[in-house]
């Protein structure tokens, strides 16, 4: 919602319309002579949901201006807070977040009403008053892997009101280097936070995104969930690496996905199926959809690592792409990277696969380096178009 409608509301109140206005106590305080007067009153209201105020404008007969108004806002849980305007007649609401009930009052007089949401400026974080699967309410699952030969872990985030006769689409989210399935619903290092269990829900309550199912992977597709050792100086990761990455496909598709569509709730084909990832994530989610485009129709690839052997060294390599005989594409495909990524080359080159295959895709750049600030714009980005 970028901007509800200035709204001017006129009350002309006369002994010829029979209609008086009594002026409440702080118009009294002006004219204490006078009980009650017989005026004209004037309103003007401007919500501005983007610019998160709200201007006033008032004038009348007993003195009264926007500085005698409050504003009476309702939140979504029935939390109230009152504003009053600055000499400006503006109120600042960069505080609030959610829906809120908006009332303009003199004294304890509703003047004008209406309805406006703030969205949130971070929607990686939760909302006073709405509802999240969240902490412990994210179910932490094992599945046996014929890929691995050994049981592995994902993470689950269901709807907050997920109900088992109703049926959800599934997106499966991949982590990058030295990262695991807890990534995307916690931080990644211990240091920034992900949380994309806000993400998604926060779409779905302020952008209206379809309600999800989210399948959080554990992409080291071995029998110990380690990575092989490598190192970041000078870069250089042995070939086991990418091979353990590479089997996550194979792992999703074959294990995985029927484990979920098992055990939960499930909207199954490719419109109802989505990947993304970050980084490491970003190139499986790539390679996955393309090896299983029957499967997924949603592909999301954020500040992609290299497609090359050597997965940390700054390679700007990308396999050529194609889509399958018979394949109807894909519905929607997002590649975002940060202009300062190191790795910037491996999403331009991504970029530029695409458009040699003839997939329709959005590249999206943000003044940032390889970081978690781009993923979860990304991820908000992301949620927004799929299973629309």
């Amino acid at each position: 919602m970028k901007k509800l409608v200035g709204f001017l509301f006129l009350v002309l109140m006369t002994a010829l319309s029979g209609a008086l206005f009594a002026c409440d106590d702080v118009a009294r305080e002006k004219d204490a002579a006078k009980p009650e007067h017989v005026h004209e009153s004037e309103i003007y209201c401007d919500v501005d949901a983007e610019d998160r105020s709200i201007t006033l404008g008032y004038s009348c007969d007993c003195g009264a201006d926007a500085s005698s108004l409050t504003v009476r806002l309702t939140g979504h849980s029935g939390e109230v807070v009152c504003l009053v305007p600055d000499d400006s007649g503006k109120v600042d609401c960069y505080a609030y977040e959610g829906e809120f009930s908006v009332e303009v009052l003199l004294g304890e007089t509703s003047l004008y009403g209406t309805q406006v949401v703030f969205k949130p400026t971070a929607y990686y974080q939760a909302v006073e008053g709405y509802e999240y699967t969240d902490g412990e309410e994210i179910e932490k699952i094992e599945y046996w892997s014929s890929v691995a030969g050994a049981y592995k872990h994902a993470n689950v985030v269901l709807p907050p009101d997920y109900d088992p006769e109703k049926s959800y689409p599934v997106l499966y989210l991949l982590h990058g280097l030295q990262c695991d399935e807890d990534s995307w619903v916690s931080s990644i290092y211990g240091l920034y936070e992900m949380n994309a269990q806000y993400i998604v829900q926060n779409a779905h309550y302020f952008d209206g995104a379809p309600e999800m199912i989210v399948v959080c992977v554990n992409s080291l597709v071995n029998a110990t969930e380690t990575e092989p050792e490598w190192s970041a100086v000078p870069p250089s990761a042995p070939p086991e690496l990418a091979q353990t990455y590479d089997l996550t496909g194979r792992d999703i598709v074959e294990c995985l996905m029927p484990y979920i569509n098992e055990h939960y709730s499930t909207l199954t084909g490719k419109r109802n199926t989505a990947i993304a990832g970050f980084s490491m994530g970003g190139r499986e989610a790539v390679l996955t959809a393309f090896a299983y485009q029957d499967v997924f129709g949603y592909v999301g690839a954020f500040s992609s690592a290299s497609f090359g052997e050597n997965v940390v060294s700054s390679s700007d390599y990308v396999p050529d792409l194609a889509v399958a005989e018979g394949s109807d594409g894909f519905y929607y495909v997002q590649v975002t990277v940060g202009t300062l990524d190191t790795l910037k080359s491996v999403s331009d080159g991504l970029s530029e696969k695409l458009e040699a295959a003839g997939v329709e895709h959005t590249y999206t750049t943000m003044f940032a380096g390889h970081t978690p600030t781009v993923w979860r714009a990304a991820l908000t980005r992301f949620v927004r178009a799929v299973f629309v």
